[in-house]
């Protein structure tokens, strides 16, 4: 786990997009990250057990994450976790709490398709960051304090959510584009 949010950090700092622009289904009205992906010629073993390795390189097991691995149907469904951030001056950037997501692939030969949805923010009670819930919320809660500072609003606050929500679309483009160089690569490709 603390090696795929290294390596989505070192990503993230060089992609940057608005927390306007999350990709939101149309149906669901829940921030999706999902596209359908042609890979004519490769059966659907292949691009199961391809993404079977992803998960495994990336969160460091895939059992760590996976809840649901079935081969005969080309699912791969599990629970992720990363962290977040926010600025704060004149402290600079600050650990902002956790968001959880579910990920799954579905392969079919020749092409699959992955969605990354259900992004809930969670709060660190040892730094006593309030919990902002779902990310499709435009306003975080009110309330909350850090470090005894009472009657401020709570950290974080609204503009700080805001920075969150950019710093989880920065961290999800990243991993969506890793899970994508990931299944394009055999084992052969080694």
């Amino acid at each position: 786990m603390k090696k795929v949010l290294l390596s989505v950090l070192f990503t993230s700092v060089s992609i940057f997009a608005s927390a306007q622009n999350l990709p939101v289904d149309p149906e669901t009205k829940k921030i999706t990250y999902t596209e359908v992906v042609e890979t004519p010629g490769i059966k659907q073993n292949d691009l199961y057990s391809r993404a079977q390795t992803w998960f495994a390189k990336t969160y460091g097991s895939s059992k760590s994450v996976l809840e649901i691995q079935d081969k005969e149907n080309g699912k791969l469904m599990g629970k992720g976790i990363t962290e977040v951030s926010f600025k704060n001056p004149p402290m600079g950037t600050r650990y902002g709490g956790i968001v959880r997501y579910t990920i799954s692939v579905l392969v079919k030969d020749g092409k699959y398709k992955y969605s990354i949805s259900d992004l809930f923010h969670e709060g660190g009670t040892d730094t006593q960051i309030t919990a902002c819930g779902a990310l499709e919320n435009e306003k975080k809660p009110k309330g909350g304090t850090m470090r005894g500072l009472s009657g401020q609003g709570g950290f974080p606050t609204q503009k700080q959510w805001e920075q969150i929500k950019e710093d989880v679309n920065t961290q999800m483009t990243a991993l969506t584009a890793s899970l994508k160089s990931g299944i394009a690569k055999s084992e052969a490709d080694f």
